[in-house]
């Protein structure tokens, strides 16, 4: 599949392969913290991939589709962190209030105190998998998006619209 004319040539730089590519005409649009709900990120996220011309009809719901579809799996990837970060806490919280504020007294009771440490920062096993598949979300929504949108006739029966939009 070839990229639509104005991706190509933004590819190489007019300057040749080592040469920086000229800046973009479009003013950068500054975001200095992300939004603490979804619907506002969706917003910021929806403008940052807004086409140059609108679509109508079926072609605009299948772009909210999948922009939404696409943005949903950024923003749960962007919180996987916060999720192992409240994991760390709560079982460094229960850690420290069942090792309470005694003496050690043995080399034996240190090592238990430390493992119990240890023991609080071990967060679900499934952490790691879910950002993989958060990822690969991630790159499946960009491959379904840029097929949508640029894709030929045939992309479209292999790779059809959303199943929201199939349905009716």
């Amino acid at each position: 599949m070839e990229p639509p004319p104005e991706v190509a040539g933004a590819a190489v730089s007019p300057q040749g392969a080592g040469a920086p590519p000229k800046p973009s005409s479009r003013p950068v649009r500054q975001v200095p913290e992300l939004p603490q709900k979804f619907e506002d990120f969706l917003e910021i996220f929806s403008g940052a991939f807004s086409p140059t011309r609108p679509h109508r009809g079926i072609a605009a719901e299948g772009d909210q589709v999948l922009l939404h579809s696409l943005a949903w799996a950024v923003w749960e990837r962007l919180h996987v962190y916060e999720r192992q970060v409240r994991q760390e806490e709560a079982g460094l919280r229960r850690a420290l209030d069942e090792l309470g504020a005694q003496a050690v007294e043995t080399y034996r009771d240190l090592r238990v105190r430390a493992r119990v440490i240890e023991l609080a920062f071990k967060t679900e096993p499934t952490l790691s998998e879910a950002m993989a598949k958060l990822e690969a979300e991630i790159e499946f929504g960009i491959n379904q998006l840029v097929k949508w949108r640029y894709g030929s006739d045939l992309d479209q029966e292999v790779f059809p619209p959303p199943p929201r939009i199939a349905e009716r």
